[in-house]
């Protein structure tokens, strides 16, 4: 199991009725400044943790045990993954279109009693929908092309999801992807700097062999922060950014590449660690 500590010294937080908060460059709750401490759990099943009766039948116990490990060792902060491929959750029909967050109506009930665990450890959750470092679905990677199919989603499965967990106290954040660097085109020439990915041309982006442009790694993640905003407005939204040229990301394409987002997060990996 991949384990990332996040780059910030932590203090004791107690989780009550609240929620995570910014200001300016500091995190708050409940108006007290907290910085966050903690691991990368991601996955315990790969994309099989929530939905379908899986978490109780499967996750539920390791993930648990992970997060008392993580609460007795000073931590205070994690990083789940929930869809990441969409081989699990969410539910396509057979045109690729999504009907609801899971077929069983599970996950929501899922993700909530990991949450409640998490605030009984005093441990905040940032919830990860996607992996953008692998993608092999083709009805998720469909959701980067077809608006129509993207809009099924932030409907039929993101709102729901967020409309019912979007208050918890124990969740700091949603992360739309997990480094979407790996998925995108390269040497695309655009006016635009947001869409022109020349400058990544040297560099190993694009490892996954996809090329979506990158006006559609834009929408895709800004059209499910949009959703997230419209449903839970004090949510915090994020994105997992690879590490590697991550400033230079930051400082040309940031603001615009994730428009209402709180948090770029990009990932110093020490490779690899083991629990």
């Amino acid at each position: 199991m991949l384990r990332l500590s996040v780059l910030f010294l932590g203090i004791c937080v107690t989780l009550g009725v609240g929620r995570l908060t910014t200001s300016g460059r500091d995190f708050l709750y409940n108006g007290q400044k907290v910085f966050l401490s903690g691991a990368n759990i991601a996955w315990y099943s790969y994309g099989y943790d929530f939905g379908n009766g899986l978490y109780e039948s499967n996750s539920k116990v390791t993930l648990e045990t992970w997060l008392t490990m993580i609460a007795n060792s000073g931590g205070n902060s994690i990083r789940q993954w929930v869809h990441v491929e969409g081989q699990n959750t969410p539910t396509y029909d057979n045109n690729g279109y999504v009907t609801s967050p899971d077929s069983t109506g599970t996950i929501i009930d899922d993700m909530r009693s990991f949450l409640d665990f998490a605030q009984s450890k005093n441990i905040l959750v940032i919830f990860v929908l996607w992996n953008g470092a692998v993608l092999e679905n083709q009805n998720t990677i469909n959701l980067f092309y077809d608006d129509a199919k993207l809009q099924s989603y932030t409907d039929n499965a993101l709102k729901p999801m967020v409309a019912a967990l979007g208050d918890h106290p124990a969740l700091a954040a949603w992360e739309i992807m997990n480094e979407p660097e790996g998925a995108i085109l390269l040497n695309q020439v655009n006016d635009n700097p947001c869409f022109d990915t020349t400058p990544l041309a040297n560099t190993d982006a694009s490892w996954t062999g996809l090329t979506i442009p990158m006006e559609n790694n834009l929408k895709f993640v800004n059209w499910q922060t949009h959703a997230i905003k419209e449903t839970s407005p004090a949510s915090l939204v994020t994105l997992g950014s690879w590490s590697e040229h991550a400033q230079y990301v930051q400082r040309t394409m940031g603001p615009q590449r994730t428009i209402q987002s709180t948090r770029l997060q990009p990932h110093p990996t020490d490779w690899i660690s083991l629990w």
